[in-house]
């Protein structure tokens, strides 16, 4: 998915169950001009996305309750859930998955993943 969203202040969705990482992401690109989204769980990422407007998902793969492979399949699957560009955050995966739009493998690059998100969420009008 290529879009990029047409939103003044672009909404991220931050989906990983490491709330110390989820957190830092956070911090990162609020601090860019996003608004951010989070979510420790992929029922948790459907969730935010049914009732909230988001420009961008940032995915671990590997989570509890719902993992972001079962969020991805739902995402391609479901015409109710918005057509966004998702972001994978993973340590084990290196090739980017079917309906993503690249991989970011942890430990990441800062540098890059404000590259990623700025190429598929849109700069902030109140970029940093």
């Amino acid at each position: 998915m290529q879009r990029q969203c047409e939103c003044e202040t672009p909404t991220v969705l931050i989906v990983d169950d490491d709330r110390r990482l989820r957190e830092t992401i956070s911090e990162l690109l609020a601090e860019d001009g996003y608004r951010v989204l989070t979510a420790p769980h992929g029922a948790g990422a459907l969730d935010r996305m049914r009732d909230e407007h988001v420009c961008m998902v940032l995915l671990d793969l590997m989570m509890p309750t719902k993992s972001g492979w079962q969020v991805l399949a739902e995402l391609i699957g479901d015409p109710q859930l918005p057509r966004v560009p998702v972001g994978v955050i993973s340590a084990l995966v290196t090739e980017t998955p079917h309906g993503t739009v690249g991989v970011l493998q942890k430990p990441f690059d800062l540098d890059r993943l404000l590259s990623l998100v700025h190429a598929h969420a849109g700069v902030p009008a109140q970029h940093h």
